[in-house]
Formats: C-alpha cells, sequence, structure tokens
C-alpha cells in the first residue's frame, strides 16, 4: 500500500511540476520525495526545487507526520481527521536562497471519511 501511495505522489508531482516550470519560466527543476537539506535549500540559485512527501495525520488533525522520517508539518485544524494520508508538496520560490521562501500544499490521499473507518495499513 504505501509503495503505491508513493508511487501516486510522485507521478502528481511530475504532472504539477511541468505546469509550475512553465509558470515560473525555469528550466531546472528538481523533484524529491524526500527532504532537502538546508544547504541545498540556501543554495539553489535559480533551480526550482518540489518536495513531494507523504505524510499520517495526527491526533487533533493540527499535525501531519512524514512516513519517511516521522518528522511533523503543520497543516491547519478542521480540515483532516486523525490517521488521514495526505501528500505535502512544497515548492520554493526559485527567484531567492532564503529558506522560508516557499510555498506548500497540502493534498487527502486516503481519508478515514472516505473509507469510512477503515483502518489503513
Amino acid at each position: 500500500m504505501k509503495k503505491i501511495l508513493l508511487t501516486f505522489c510522485v507521478v502528481f508531482c511530475c504532472i504539477f511540476t511541468i505546469d509550475a516550470a512553465k509558470a515560473a519560466n525555469v528550466n531546472q527543476v528538481e523533484i524529491r520525495n524526500t527532504e532537502f537539506s538546508e544547504e541545498e535549500i540556501c543554495n539553489r540559485n535559480g533551480k526550482l526545487l518540489i518536495e513531494c512527501r507523504l505524510a499520517w495525520v495526527g491526533y487533533g488533525g493540527g499535525n501531519a507526520f512524514y512516513l519517511d522520517n516521522g518528522q511533523s508539518i503543520y497543516i491547519g485544524r478542521g480540515k483532516y481527521t486523525s490517521g488521514d494520508i495526505v501528500e505535502i508538496v512544497m515548492i520554493w520560490n526559485p527567484g531567492s536562497n532564503y529558506s522560508d521562501d516557499c510555498i506548500y500544499y497540502c493534498n487527502p490521499i486516503r481519508t478515514l471519511k472516505g473509507l469510512k473507518g477503515t483502518v489503513i495499513e
């Protein structure tokens, strides 16, 4: 199940990246399903960096935890239920080298509401 979700995540990011690169008029694009280092982010020099990772929504629904390393990220309250699987897409602005100059999207992959309470393994 995890391999299927990771494949879906990468395919979605590839499609999304083509549109983002055209809009930003960028020739260099790097897509990963793992975390970029602080050095890579601060030295991107015009390269469009896109990080696509899967996360599990924790109890309370405000935080999600990446499946690959357990690191938490705030995704906002009210949208998701504990146990949902979401895709976190982070896109760093190629026009700067600031580490916080990025936007992120949170897309539902599997939700417990949609599965009527079925446990995902």
